[in-house]
């Protein structure tokens, strides 16, 4: 039996290897994929790119693919044939050996990198091949070797160097400068064709050229050129750059460099006249000239201005109103308005020109100058004048005459003809008694003037005639107006044109004609007004306004009362005058309202369903006169349908009236859903009373709808009807269907949309019923109208159902149609004229009769308008005419020829009357079409009319003294006759001179020219005048008196009546006589000290008439007594050059001389007037040839004066005052000198100044001031700074407005004054002035500009404000924005801003982010900033924060110097930086000392609390003896980080068995971050079963102590040490226990294990040769085992030992249903489970601790002990989530 188990057991172990090694054979052969080997290595290489270009020193890539043809995997050997690479090229290929697995390919490449640029090999454009192998490594066995090339192409590069040789030269504008410069091709590999250009800034104009523009240049070769540059002759002088640029021949390479041109300053100028040069002057006056001066030259210039003194007359004087002209730009001109000042002496004579050279010069060459002229020449002074002596207004009615006194002076400075006339449109009203006056300077005379307003002249006031003075130059003239008040005559008519008397009906509308005129002489507003029992029927204006003599016809409109009754009805019209009631008149019509009879019938349609009834309101209303009956009958109602009632009456229904009666209507059941009519008929039964009868009936149908659906659509025939052509005037018509598509009748209304104006479209029918399915046919008409265009207008045709919502948009049930209507048109006028020429003289009217005819298409308008009527004189009877076609209607053409009165007439119509015809051209146009017209031109023939007008011109009477006078021409008198041919053709007058009045032995003849030569021969052409003398030569022995000399002239050649004119000629004995008059009673002068005589002399002209009949010599004396140094002398000559002699000069009789009397004032005349008499008699001394002149002198003096309130501020443009200047502002100083004294001022000096108000106590604050421009005035004994000091000129009673420079206003507090005629060496100054103490003034306030600084509110960031505010942590940043005010004048810079706060110890100076206490801020004038204070928080418990700016510098330790450098100077007064308007009341936030934001105080509790966030052990359960790691978390829960620092902070661990063990926190801990500190603790072997732990945080004591945090913890409050200690549970002392762990094992990924054989394949081959390969192994074990079993048992039996005890540790594998790990332990079997379960909790990261301990998939009481619970060593549990 032993031997048989052998065996057997041989035979099994020699199956199992031999199966063992079949499976292991057949895994081989899966795994090795069963491949047969091929001999066969083959493959192919291509290059990608197969060329490449790239420039020198350029490195290229290019991707070799080898591909494996072969059947086996192959390795091949990458190389680069090196005979192939240029000289200077690197090539080579990574990798250099290649693997590719069979079918496969793979990718080397290959990087060839050009030689640089200096290579000949490297040249642009050159192109190299180069050759690389691949190499089959099993040549051996058939591998081959393959060859491919690659190609590279050398791009060609460039660039280049710029070097000028010189980099800056000076020349002048216009000169030629050359700069050499050098071009080095340094950056390219080929030759290079590079373009030389430049650029350069305001050189436009330059003429700059490179030398050459080209160069051509090999690599590295150097070329060279020139930069011509020449400036144009206007180049500005200084510094202009030229940018030079050499641009390769790539057009995109570009290299530069830059050259510098100095221009030198050429000075020029250019002065032109600004205005006339020449100008006129009075004497004694000042005349201004104006011109410009240019900058000519090329840079800025100031230019000097000077008056050449040395050829200026005595007595002359010019001076300049500035002598500088300060930085003129280049090609700038600058305008010198009046800037020459020319003043004529009193005496300087007339006509007298001078000439004045100012000379202008370049301040930088002062030989480069020009010159300006004037010319001034002194005028002669006519001055007539007019006045009115008494009322110049007075009222008159038509031709009523009211009398003028008119008076003329000559305020002139000479003798002068003086002419009267009457001018304007009314002159022909007035007649002045003489025209004519010769008055000496200063005399004047009188005139009456008669005005009588013409018949029919408008009333109304201020009518004017015009009197007009004119000189003897003939253009100085006066006027005056006088004022005629035309009374009003009030005078109204109301008639009534045409029928007066109507009839009508209730209702009806009555027109008449009410003819209103304005009869008087005055525009009026006639009131209209209705009166009578009937006034209520009637309308008409209310008011019409009526010029004088117009009459209108106003249409007076009554419309019948409804109501009315039988009857004649009177209306009166009255028209009233509305300011005079009681001119007033009426016109009467009359209204006879007609006998009527009327009913009306008034019901609206309803619907109804079918079966329905329906209750109609119907109102039966008597529209007639009276009461009346009316009898009603229903018919003609549906079949089926029911009517009730169908008769009946209405009694007594008064007019207009009405009854309403119900009539019920009940529809059939199942009737059509459409329109169904009844009709109801009212007839009035008093009609029918009438004799004979009258049938008065109203018939109106009662529509019943029976509901249905309503569709309906338009067609038409032919779509082309869409398109209508229409003649104006004419009808047509389209016509359309209606076509209705619903369920049952329809009843459609049309409507139309027409253009604007076009009234005559209309429907044959408006509403069309429609039977169901239908169509009805709709004709349109259209008649288009007369004012139509030619074009096309649309007219859209709507159709819409009949019922309530049938015009909704979108309905069927509505329908819209637009039809195209071409107008066309074709117009046409013409004009004949039976008459086209009449013959008329002046004051008649030819009149012509004109047919006009429509020859166009349709009605038209004509519009007539005359053409060629330049006069106006061509009229129409009316200006349109409104014709059909083919009518003709006439036109009335009056030509109205004025009266030939030449005193009333144009110039053109007093031509035009006097030439042959006056011809006008009628023009009619078609108003339809403007282009149509036709012409007829009408004439009329002047006829000639005669007539004359004789008038005397001068004197109509004359005084000759013929006994003295022996020859003949002594004895000629003359007298002027101006004669007017008033006809309106030439024509010859004749004359005749009636000797019947004087003696025989007289010679009176007429003749046409002054020296009495030349006859008249009576030839005068239409309306012109001839001026005729009457010469009469009385004889030596004439007798004394009065002869009258008549003369007649008579028109026609002495056919027509005669005008005639009388003279008188008066004899008279010889006289002496004579008349004195000064022309110049009063002079002014304005003695100059010193001055000359000629300076300070005045001159008198006396105008000295001979007004006897005899020559006479005259002799002048001084009557009065003179003042010291006033001397008076008598001359011919206004020059003073021919004495007038002491024995007199002879003037002839009739005749006038100057005498000319200068008088020299002593200069230091007192100011006032001076009186002096003169006298002139002749050397007879007859009285009667006597005359006295008294002359005037005024010495005049000049008052200049200055007040505070002449002085203004204008602030940045505009005036302002103290308060509202502002550092920095642009301030002008505004002043008016006032020269309120009797003289002009000249060369007045004016200074405006401003000066601090604290003057300087030491040196350092005057070197200041002198460094700002200030200079020490001893006048004002203080340093000022002048703003402006020139000379001006100020004429009497008049004011100069002084404008200063600009000032640019700083800090400080500034007077402000102004001064005139200031002379430091003279009180008085230059000027001698009756008061010398108001010369200086001072602005009335003190210009404070200080700054004043306030805080107007503090915030902090949102975040740290509220009542949910945060807590800065340390080093956050809490941001104060304090908003700053500077409501001062003074702009502020580097102020500084505090912030304070009170911590837990002090009160502290904050510190700003950048490590100061303070922040600086700038703040202007009126601004507001806000400043922002950042500080970087710090640990302390803050409140009370303050801001401060500007504080007092002891307070903040700020050294004195520092704050008075820094500030504004005042420190040492003020104690702060900067001193300020309102002393610092508010620099200082918040006042309370409490600052709150959003109405919580800020706190800030910048503190850390510590808190013992957790504790664990590893072990959590330890064993007695064992080591216990404890990690302590403590938490930082305060509002700050902790730093580790001095303070420490330890925590203190207490067993509770006596030991204490220390550990200090060794890092920092964070604001809400924690931080863990370790130790080691073993557990004491104490008889306990548990422990109590103990965990105190120990934050130190004393001056070591950590602040903490109070309020922190929500949850406790303490003292800052809350939550430091942590009182643990009981820990179980429990014995040792083994724990570890298990990796698990990862599954396998799937690969190829050979190309084309997926590893799978093997790998469950090889599974499967395990799953055999296992069983069987199992066997052997078992049979083995069951062998050792039996042996056992066989021992056993023999020998029964007792079972073992329980061991005292288990092992368990725990697993993790979450994550799949498993822990293996061994543990006590009588650990309870959850202690276990605790344990792994606490080792492993499970999420929570609510597990089901499961075994054997059943739930495990975790109360027992593992022993208990079944778990045996070796056992499984798995921990199951119940979460």
């Amino acid at each position: 039996m032993q031997g048989i188990s052998i065996m057997s057991l041989n035979h099994t172990n020699w199956l199992s290897n031999t199966l063992a090694v079949v499976l292991a054979c057949i895994g081989f052969l899966l795994i090795s994929g069963g491949a047969s080997a091929v001999d066969a290595y083959d493959h192919s290489m291509t290059v990608s790119p197969s060329q490449q270009e790239g420039e020198p020193e350029e490195q290229l890539q290019y991707t070799i693919t080898i591909e494996n043809l072969g059947a086996n995997d192959d390795t091949y050997n990458m190389t680069v044939t090196n005979s192939t690479i240029p000289n200077g090229y690197t090539a080579y290929i990574i990798p250099t050996e290649l693997s590719v697995d069979e079918d496969e390919s793979g990718t080397a490449t290959l990087f060839i990198k050009i030689a640089n640029r200096t290579t000949n090999t490297a040249e642009g454009g050159d192109s190299h091949t180069i050759t690389f192998k691949s190499k089959s490594q099993h040549s051996s066995d058939g591998g081959k070797t393959k060859t491919a090339l690659a190609g590279v192409v050398v791009k060609s590069i460039y660039g280049s160097t710029v070097t000028p040789t010189v980099g800056e030269k000076t020349v002048n504008p216009n000169e030629n400068v050359k700069f050499a410069i050098t071009v080095k091709n340094t950056g390219g590999n080929t030759e290079d064709s590079i373009t030389i250009s430049f650029t350069a800034t305001g050189t436009d104009s330059w003429d700059i050229n490179p030398q050459p523009s080209t160069l051509t240049l090999g690599v590295d070769e150097i070329g060279y050129f020139n930069l011509s540059v020449t400036p144009d002759i206007e180049a500005t002088a200084g510094l202009k750059s030229i940018t030079i640029l050499a641009t390769s021949e790539d057009d995109e390479t570009v290299s530069s460099s830059s050259v510098t041109v100095q221009v030198n300053q050429l000075p020029a100028l250019q002065v032109d006249k600004v205005g006339s040069s020449s100008q006129d002057v009075e004497a004694g006056k000042r005349v201004y000239y104006s011109f410009s001066v240019t900058n000519k030259g090329n840079a800025v210039d100031t230019f000097n201005m000077v008056v050449d003194t040395s050829s200026l007359p005595e007595g002359w004087d010019a001076s300049l109103d500035q002598d500088k002209i300060s930085n003129l730009g280049v090609d700038e001109t600058i305008n010198l308005t009046d800037v020459l000042v020319v003043k004529a002496p009193n005496d300087a004579a007339a006509e007298l020109e001078t000439s004045i050279v100012v000379t202008i010069s370049s301040d930088y060459n002062s030989s480069i100058n020009s010159t300006y002229t004037s010319r001034t020449t002194v005028l002669q002074n006519y001055e007539p004048k007019v006045s009115i002596v008494g009322e110049d207004t007075m009222s008159a009615k038509p031709e009523q005459q009211v009398n003028f006194t008119i008076r003329i002076a000559n305020d002139g400075n000479g003798e002068d003809d003086i002419s009267l006339a009457l001018i304007g449109g009314n002159a022909s009203w007035g007649q002045l008694g003489d025209s004519a006056f010769t008055l000496e300077a200063g005399t004047n005379s009188t005139t009456t003037l008669r005005v009588t307003p013409p018949k029919d002249t408008e009333a109304r006031n201020g009518y004017i005639l015009i009197v007009r003075a004119t000189s003897d130059d003939d253009t100085t003239t006066n006027s005056r107006n006088i004022f005629i008040n035309v009374n009003q005559i009030y005078e109204v008519s109301v008639q009534v044109s045409g029928d007066s008397s109507k009839k009508g009906d209730p209702g009806d509308e009555l027109n008449y004609q009410i003819f209103v005129k304005n009869k008087g002489n005055g525009d009026d507003t006639v009131t209209l007004s209705l009166e009578g029992e009937k006034a209520d029927w009637a309308s008409i204006l209310d008011e019409v306004e009526l010029t004088s003599g117009e009459s209108i016809t106003v249409n007076l409109t009554v419309n019948i009362d409804d109501d009315a009754t039988v009857g004649d009805n009177d209306i009166v019209v009255r028209g009233t005058s509305e300011d005079n009631p009681s001119a007033n008149d009426t016109g009467t019509v009359k209204v006879t309202v007609n006998k009527q009879f009327k009913v009306d019938v008034i019901v609206s349609s309803m619907s109804g369903d079918p079966g329905s009834t329906i209750t109609y309101s119907v109102r039966i209303q008597n529209d007639g006169t009276g009461v009346d009956t009316f009898s009603i009958s229903i018919d003609d109602y549906p079949e089926g349908w029911s009517v009730d009632p169908v008769s009946f009456q209405v009694e007594d229904v008064p007019a207009g009236g009405e009854e309403i009666v119900n009539l019920s209507v009940t529809i059939r059941s199942g009737e059509n859903n459409k329109a169904f009519t009844i009709n109801l008929t009212a007839s009035s039964d008093e009609a029918r009373k009438e004799n004979p009868p009258k049938y008065v009936n109203t018939t109106v149908s009662i529509i019943t709808i029976v509901n249905q659906e309503y569709w309906i659509e338009f067609d038409l025939d032919n779509p082309g009807d869409i398109n209508v052509d229409a003649t104006v005037g004419i009808p047509t018509s389209v016509s359309f269907d209606v076509v209705n598509k619903g369920t049952g009748d329809d009843v459609v209304a049309l409507s139309v949309t027409a253009p604007d104006g076009w009234t005559s479209v209309s429907f044959s029918s408006n509403y069309v019923s429609v039977a169901e399915g239908g169509q009805e046919q709709v004709s349109l008409f259209i008649t288009v109208p007369e004012d139509t265009a030619d074009q096309v207008y649309d007219i859209v045709v709507k159709g819409v159902s009949d019922c309530a919502t049938c015009d909704e948009e979108g309905a069927k049930s509505n329908y819209e149609l637009t039809f195209k209507v071409d107008v066309t048109l074709d117009r046409g006028v013409e004009v004949n004229a039976d008459v086209i020429s009449v013959s008329k003289l002046p004051g008649t009217t030819a009149n012509f009769t004109i047919d006009i005819k429509n020859v166009g298409d349709g009605a038209d308008t004509m519009i007539v308008s005359i053409l060629d009527d330049d006069l106006a004189w061509g009229s129409l009877n009316r200006t349109q005419v409104s014709l059909d076609k083919e009518r003709t209607s006439s036109v009335t053409v009056s030509i109205t020829l004025p009266i030939y009165d030449l005193a009333n007439l144009t110039n053109l119509e007093r031509t035009a009357l006097q030439g042959t015809n006056y011809q006008i051209t009628i023009k009619v146009k078609s108003e339809g079409d403007l282009s149509e017209s036709a012409t007829v031109e009408l004439t009329t023939v002047i006829g000639q009319i005669f007539g004359a007008k004789i008038e005397v011109i001068g004197n109509d009477q004359i005084t000759s003294y013929p006994s003295t006078e022996t020859d003949t021409d002594e004895r000629t008198e003359k007298f002027t006759f101006k004669l007017t041919n008033t006809g309106n053709k030439q024509d010859t007058i004749t004359d005749n001179i009636i000797a019947t009045q004087y003696p025989d032995e007289w010679v009176v003849e007429l003749y046409q020219t002054s020296t009495c030569s030349s006859t008249f021969s009576g030839s005068i052409g239409a309306g012109l005048s001839k001026y005729l003398y009457l010469c009469a030569i009385p004889d030596q022995d004439s007798d004394v008196g009065n002869y009258t000399i008549l003369t007649e002239f008579s028109p026609n050649s002495g056919t027509e009546p005669a005008e005639t004119v009388s003279v008188v000629l008066e004899v008279a004995s010889p006289r002496r006589q004579l008349t004195a008059t000064a022309i110049d009673s009063q002079q002014e002068i304005y003695p100059e000290y010193e001055g000359t005589s000629s300076q300070n002399s005045v001159k008198f002209k006396v105008k000295l008439d001979n007004t006897g009949s005899n020559v006479d010599k005259y002799i002048p004396e001084v009557e009065s007594s003179l003042e010291d140094d006033w001397t008076v002398t008598f001359w011919q000559d206004s020059g003073k050059t021919q004495p007038w002699s002491s024995t007199g000069v002879s003037i002839d009789d009739g005749e006038l001389d100057d005498l000319w009397v200068f008088v020299e004032v002593a200069d230091d005349a007192d100011e006032g007037n001076e009186t002096i008499e003169i006298s002139i008699r002749d050397e007879e001394d007859d009285p009667s040839a006597r005359a006295e002149v008294m002359l005037t002198v005024v010495v005049q003096r000049p008052e200049l004066m200055i007040t505070a309130s002449d002085i203004l501020l204008e602030i940045e443009g505009a005036v302002g005052n103290a308060t509202t200047v502002k550092e920095e502002d642009t301030v002008v100083v505004i002043v008016e000198v006032e020269n309120v004294g009797t003289a002009d001022a000249d060369d007045v000096r004016v200074e405006v100044f401003y000066y601090p108000k604290r003057s300087p106590t030491t040196q350092t604050e005057i070197d200041d001031l002198v460094i700002a421009g200030f200079v020490l005035d001893e006048g004002k004994n203080t340093y000022i700074y002048t703003l402006y000091d020139k000379e001006a000129n100020i004429k009497s009673q008049n004011k100069k407005s002084i404008a200063s420079d600009d000032w640019i206003i700083k800090g400080g507090e500034w007077y402000v004054e102004v001064r005139v005629d200031y002379d430091e060496d003279d009180s008085n100054g230059k000027i001698l002035e009756p008061n010398e103490n108001n010369n200086d003034a001072r602005y009335t306030e003190l210009l404070r500009v200080k700054p004043d600084l306030g805080i107007d509110a503090m915030r902090i960031d949102g975040k740290y404000a509220g009542s949910s505010a945060q807590t800065p942590n340390i080093d956050d940043t809490v941001t104060f924005t304090v908003t700053v005010t500077n409501s001062g004048a003074a702009d502020v810079r580097d102020a500084r801003l505090y912030i304070t706060a009170d911590s837990s110890s002090d009160n502290e100076i904050l510190m700003e982010r950048s490590n100061k206490e303070y922040v600086k801020f700038d703040v202007d004038a009126g601004e507001t900033t806000d400043v922002r204070f950042r500080w970087k928080a710090t640990v302390d418990d803050w409140s009370s924060f303050r801001a401060e700016i500007n504080p007092v510098c002891d307070d903040y330790d700020i050294q004195i110097f520092e704050c008075e450098s820094e500030g504004d100077g005042f420190a040492l007064e003020t104690d702060r930086m900067f001193d300020e308007l309102n002393r610092y009341t508010n620099n200082e936030y918040p006042i309370t000392g409490v600052f709150e934001q959003n109405s919580v105080e800020v706190l800030f509790e910048i503190l850390p609390d510590f808190k013992i966030k957790k504790v664990t052990m590893d072990p959590r359960n330890p064993e007695v003896g064992e080591s216990v790691e404890i990690t302590v978390i403590i938490e930082n829960i305060g509002n700050a980080d902790w730093q580790i620092g001095t303070k420490p902070l330890t925590v203190v661990f207490e067993d509770g068995a006596g030991t204490e063990l220390t550990t200090s926190v060794g890092e920092s801990i964070n604001k809400d971050d924690s931080v863990e500190i370790k130790f080691t603790w073993t557990v004491p072997d104490e008889d306990k079963d548990t422990l109590f732990l103990t965990f105190t945080i120990d934050a130190g004591s004393g001056n070591f102590e950590i602040q903490q945090c109070d309020t922190c913890d929500e949850d406790n409050a303490g003292d800052g040490k809350d939550n430091d200690v942590l009182d643990t549970e009981e820990v179980q002392v429990v014995l040792p226990a083994i724990l570890g762990e298990i990796e698990f094992i990862t599954t396998l990924t799937e690969r190829d294990l050979i190309r084309g054989v997926p590893l799978i394949i093997p790998v469950v081959g090889l599974i499967a040769l395990v799953a055999l390969s296992v069983p069987l192994l199992m066997y052997r074990r078992r049979s083995k085992k069951a062998r050792m079993d039996d042996d056992e048992s066989e021992e056993g039996d023999e020998d029964q030992a007792p079972a073992p005890a329980p061991p005292a540790k288990i092992g368990v594998a725990i697993v993790s249903t979450i994550d799949g790990k498993t822990a293996n332990v061994k543990v006590p079997s009588n650990m309870p489970v959850d202690k276990l379960l605790q344990n792994c909790v606490g080792k492993f990261p499970l999420p929570h601790a609510n597990f089901a301990v499961m075994l054997n998939g059943v739930a495990v009481d975790i109360n027992l002990s593992l022993e208990d619970a079944g778990l045996t060593d070796g056992c499984q549990v798995d921990l199951v989530p119940l979460e």
